[in-house]
This record gives structure tokens, sequence and C-alpha cells, in this order.
């Protein structure tokens, strides 16, 4: 099944789609952009229905084949990856108009425009056929001519490809009919000539805005390709010169054998009209000398006439050679020579004076030259010769020593997927340097796993070359260990190790199997799955709780209001509560501004202590009985003389109480008498406001009236003491 691609997705992790471009029957063509090569490329993705292993392996020798040849009018085949079970083909990005949609509107085009066209487009499978390969497909529909003239020649390597089938032959064929050789529709073969002729016909097509045969069918035009005559240029265009007929016409022979042997004949013709047009000079075709056959003569003279002819040229070359091996003949011999062959008669009385004037002047040159033995060639030319020899000596050379201490090529490996000091060894094996440029969160692949690679498998690379990889760093989640029963400092090593945190302030929870101290509770619970980095939040054991009375504890409702005091930096609000039972957090929120808090719990026991914590701060302590008002302010009140000492006093009398335990374990009088004076000193703390003064008399009322409770005493390390003059 195709995946829907949209702009935007990326494959890979490395090309992200950014438009789709034309329709194709074999492929989804989208323009992308390479992150890593920093370049726009274009992705070809085969549909899904023509997916089997023939064509995969066509695709991959197409892949091969492209990185052989190297030339501007080519396209560039990078790489064949599959990616979710589609078949993905990497390609540098084409821009400019496809040939096909051009020709409807512009064509016929000029004579020179046409001439330019073909001509890059001869220069592109020139490259191909040199490197024994040829297009097979070539039509308007794999030339695409950009905006600056350029060509780019597509599906240079597909014919295999769309040959792997009888599927995708028939997907393409069509729109080839009107471009394909004699030879493919008799079934003789196909090769570099049904290129020419594929040419010729685009030729045509240019010069005169239609194709040589028409036809509507696969018959039709098998028919007029083997038998039908080639149609005239001139029919259509009166005054198209007989240069351009003869080359289309060369093209488009039906046998391959009277068409041009290979593509550079063509290049050459397309040239010399090109360049005699250029300087207004006549046309002289270099294949139409090239395949010129002089005439026999039927003269019956004519072979006694050639004998003799190579007679006399064998006489005179056996003169020259004697002068020349003579050491002791001179130029003069070799010019009295010469003259003889042009004057039949060297006395100079039977002779014109003119003549024997011409023959005198003729010796006193040969002499000066002999004299002075210079050469006819000048010395600053002779001079010049000698330093561009030694010059293309020198980098010929060079260029043999170059090549010779050039590192060794290799193929790139496949390495995705491999472990990282595997990867590491088979590429020093090959002289390859490894470095990591990336590490990412994967959860298919475990930590150490390559994920990409830059260079591309299949790339040639040289010994001592760096190889780029992505490398996995691991799923981005870690499975939760049971901290329960650990310390905490325990549990912060445990969770360092799978990069985990645990919470700087852990809350207190009551609990009779874990000891004091120790973690009782965790959240999320062991065996689930945490996002690494993120904290683990846990509750230290506060040990059992306290022993219920006989009769039960009543459970009753407390209110607590707090003043926020402003601040610029956000405040941490904590408020934990102490009952007769347990220990809890019950109002754990984070604030910005001065705000009031108005709080209700319920606590088991008709007395609870309320400890607040500002960014985790213990900033106050407050005591509230079940019959006391609702209203606390958190901040501190005005300092009061009579308040401030009462308060200050009763709370060094519950601090001298807490210190002695042991009073409590008494007579039964001295326990409640303790308990009452106890109950008394913490509700005279609790009710400490800014209009205590007037309220002195009710409070001392309501301590005698809760002194007959039974308060447990707390320990001085669970209540610090109160100070009333803080701000909170």
């Amino acid at each position: 099944m195709i995946v829907q691609l949209t702009e935007g997705t990326t494959i890979k992790m490395r090309y992200e789609l950014k438009k789709e471009l034309v329709q194709h029957p074999l492929f989804r063509v989208f323009s992308a952009k390479d992150r890593v090569a920093s370049k726009d490329v274009c992705v070809r993705i085969l549909k899904s229905n023509y997916h089997n292993s023939a064509v995969t392996e066509a695709i991959n020798n197409a892949i091969y084949h492209s990185h052989a040849c190297h030339h501007p009018c080519l396209e560039k085949l990078i790489e064949c990856s599959v990616v979710d079970g589609d078949i993905i083909i990497i390609s540098d990005l084409y821009r400019g108009e496809v040939l096909s949609e051009t020709i409807p509107e512009l064509a016929p085009f000029s004579q020179q425009l046409s001439l330019e066209l073909i001509l890059f487009i001869a220069e592109g499978l020139d490259e191909l056929h040199h490197k024994g390969k040829f297009h097979g497909c070539l039509s308007p529909d794999s030339v695409v001519v950009a905006s600056d003239g350029n060509v780019k020649i597509l599906h240079a390597y597909f014919w295999n490809v769309y040959n792997a089938n009888s599927s995708t032959l028939a997907a393409i064929l069509y729109p080839l009919l009107p471009y394909l050789s004699p030879e493919y529709y008799s079934g003789t073969g196909h090769n570099h000539k049904s290129d020419i002729y594929a040419l010729g016909v685009m030729f045509y097509e240019l010069l005169t805005g239609r194709t040589p045969f028409v036809a509507d069918s696969y018959e039709g035009y098998k028919e007029k390709h083997i038998s039908a005559p080639i149609p005239k240029i001139s029919k259509y265009l009166s005054d198209i010169p007989d240069y351009y007929e003869y080359i289309v016409r060369k093209c488009l022979s039906k046998n391959p054998e009277d068409r041009y042997d290979n593509i550079r004949l063509l290049i050459a013709d397309c040239r010399c009209i090109r360049d005699a047009r250029k300087f207004g000079k006549p046309v002289h075709l270099p294949s139409l000398s090239h395949t010129h056959v002089p005439k026999v003569r039927d003269d019956s003279n004519y072979q006694d006439t050639r004998v003799k002819i190579k007679d006399e040229e064998a006489r005179k070359q056996s003169q020259y050679m004697q002068l020349y091996t003579n050491k002791e003949s001179s130029r003069d011999s070799l010019i009295k020579i010469t003259r003889e062959e042009k004057i039949p008669c060297q006395d100079t009385n039977q002779v014109a004076p003119k003549m024997s004037v011409a023959c005198e002047e003729e010796q006193k040159l040969s002499k000066r030259r002999k004299q002075s033995g210079s050469s006819s060639i000048p010395k600053w030319l002779l001079g010049i010769v000698y330093v561009c020899v030694f010059a293309l000596l020198s980098i010929g050379g060079g260029w043999v020593y170059f090549n010779m201490n050039q590192p060794k090529l290799h193929i790139m490996p496949n390495i995705v997927g491999m472990n990282i000091q595997e990867t590491r060894d088979k590429l020093n094996a090959l002289k390859l340097t490894l470095r990591i440029n990336n590490r990412e969160t994967n959860e298919k692949y475990g930590e150490g796993v390559i994920l990409d690679v830059n260079p591309v498998p299949g790339y040639s690379v040289r010994e001592g070359s760096t190889i780029y990889v992505t490398v996995s760093s691991g799923s981005k989640f870690a499975q939760v260990p049971n901290f329960k029963g650990l310390s905490i400092d325990e549990a912060r090593s445990m969770a360092a190790n799978l990069s985990l945190n645990i919470e700087e302030m852990p809350n207190r929870t009551t609990s009779t199997a874990i000891p004091i101290n120790m973690i009782a509770r965790q959240e999320p619970e062991s065996g689930l799955k945490a996002e690494k980095g993120k904290n683990i939040k846990v509750w230290l054991s506060s040990g059992a709780p306290r022993q219920v009375r006989e009769g039960g504890i009543q459970k009753n409702p407390y209110t607590l209001k707090i003043n926020v005091p402003n601040s610029q930096e956000p405040v941490l609000l904590r408020i934990d509560m102490i009952d007769e039972i347990e220990t809890k957090t019950v109002y754990e929120k984070l604030h910005k501004k001065a705000e009031k808090i108005e709080k209700q719990v319920e606590g088991f026991g008709n007395q609870v202590m309320f400890r607040i914590y500002f960014d985790g701060v213990h900033q106050r302590t407050i005591v509230k009985n079940a019959t006391e008002p609702s209203s606390a302010p958190a901040t501190a009140p005005p300092a009061i003389n009579s308040g401030v000492n009462s308060s200050n006093a009763t709370a060094n009398e519950v601090n001298q109480q807490q210190q002695t335990p042991s009073a409590t374990a008494t007579t039964g009088n001295a326990q409640t008498s303790s308990a009452a004076s106890s109950t008394q000193k913490q509700g005279s703390v609790s009710q400490v406001r800014p209009s205590n003064q007037s309220n002195q008399p009710n409070q001392s009322s309501q301590s005698s009236q809760d002194s007959g409770k039974n308060i447990p005493a707390k320990k001085n390390s669970e209540e610090p003491k109160v100070n009333l003059e803080t701000e909170v």
C-alpha cells in the first residue's frame, strides 16, 4: 500500500517533500529538500501495483549505471531505498518545461533553435553511447528545457525498468509509439541506432510541428514505421535547406545500416551547419565528404597510366633518399632536381630570358639560406612551440603521478542497522574514518545502532575519507523500577542510571509495612514507562499511623484562610495537615500574585496542626481546634506587646512540655492535667490574630473549655518553634 505523502512529509529523516510534480504512469514525482546535502532533489515513488523483484533489480542497475555516466545533459540518479514498503528513487531536481508540453504551444520552432536542441540532446546521448548504454525510450516526454536553454535528458536508464515485465511496458508504451524504430516493431533488436531514429523523429517534429507518422493503434504505427515512405519536410516548409532534409532522412532510414554509424557523426553535421550559418559560409557536411566515393574511369589506358605514374613516383623517391643519405650532397643538388621537374630544359640559352633570370634568383636565395643556416620557421614561434610541448608534458606527467598516488577507491557498504562498534571495525578495514554526526531517539532501534549514513551506500569513496553517521540513542522512555523500601539516596542513584529524576522534596505518608524515611509510595508505579529526564514523585514513610483510641475518633471539618503575599517570582504554596491519625499534604499550587486562599479539609480529632511552606521552606505552623472560628491569616500580625509576649510564652511552655514527654505517663489525673495544659497552650498559639488584644478573654475561656480534651503530645522534631513575627 502506497503511503499518502503530502507536502512537509519527511522521508528517511532526510528528504522533506515540497510539491508534487508531473504525473507519470509508473511513479509519483515530488520535489524535495535534502537536509543533509542542503539542495533540492527529485523523489520518485513507484506505484504499488508495479512492485516486483524484476523491477527492483532493474532500478538498482539503473542507479549503478547512472553513477558511471557524467554529463550535464543527463539526469543524475542518487540512490534507491525501500521505506515502509515503498520503492523510492532519489535524483537531481530538473527545472524547466517538458518538451512535450512546449511543442504543441510553440512548434514549429525556428531552424536555428531546433538545431541547437537536437545538438544538446545528441551530446548527452553520446556520453551514454560511449559507456556502452542506450536510452531506448527517447521522446519529448523525457527532455526538459530550462529557461536559459539548457537541456536535461530524463529516464536515461529506465528502458530496462520499463521492460522488466509486461505491465510496466504497457503503462508507458503508447506515448512512445511515434518514436520507436522499425527494428523494435520488427523485433530484430533495440540499440543505440534506435536512439538516432528517435532523435530524427524529434528533429522532424521540431521543424514541422508534427511527427512523420501518425496512427491510431500499435499495428498502424508498426506498418508505417516499417514500410511507409518518409514525408518530406519541404511539404510543410518550402524554404527548408536541403541539408536539414538530408540529416532527418538519414536518421529516419528504415535500415539501421543506412543511418549514422554513431551519434558523433550526427553531432559533427549539426555543428558544421551551426558554424557555417553563424559566419555566413557555405555548408559542407562532413558525413557527405566522408561517404563520397569517386567514380572509376572506363578508359582502357587507365591502368597503364596508373602504372606509369607509380613508377615515376618511385624513381623520384629513390633520388630524394639518395640525396638525404649522401653526406657530401648539398642543398643545391636537391634544388636542381626540383627545378628539373619544373623546367624541362636546364639550358638557359634555350629558355626565355625571364625564366633564366628567375632561375638565377632562386639559386641566390638558396645560397643565402645555406649560408645563414636559418629555417623557414621563426625562432620565436619555435620557442612558443617548445614551451607548449614542455607544459603539456609536465601536465601529463603530473596527472599520471597524481592518479598513481591517489588513495584506493571503495564502494560504500550499507551500514544502516548495524551496531556502532561493528560499523567502526568494518570501516577501519576499508581505511575509512567514522564520525558520529548526530544522535536521535528511536523506538525501533536500540542505543548505538546506525540510523543514517553520508555518503549513501553504493557511492564511491576513497581511503581516508570521513563517513558521517546518525546513531540511535535508544527509546526516549525508560521503564520505572520499584523504589519502595529504598532510601531516597538509593532511589536517586537507581533513577540516574535510567536517566530519570527523583523530586527534590518528597512528600510523606503513613505506612505499617515500610520503615520510617524509606519510600512507601511512588508515581508512576513500577513497570510503567516514563519519559527520560522527567521527575518521579515519591512519598517517604512516616511510620505506622497513631493508635485510634477506644471508641473511635471523630472526623471534623476545618477551614484555613491564607493571604499569599505579592512577589515578582512565582511562589509554590504547600500546606501539610497533621491530625491524630496521619500527616498529609492538603494543598500544593503555584501562585504568581497576591491572593487569598481558603481551604476546607477534614481531619481526625478535635485539634489539627497546619504547616505552611513557600517554595519548600517552612514559614509557619498553625494549630486549629474543631470549635475554633475558621479565619486564620498566613501573614504575621502587627507587633502588640501583650499579644506577642503571651504568644511567645505559650510557645515556650509548649516546647518545654514536648521536651518532657514522660510527664504524660504518670497517674490519670496528671495525664489529664498535662493534656489539658498542652491543649490550652496550643489553642493559644492558633488563636493569635491582629486583633488578639480584644479577644484574649475569649481565648482563655476557649482554652478552659478544651482543657478536658485528650490531646496527644507532639514530638519535638515534628513541630518547630512558631515565630509569629515572620512575614509569610
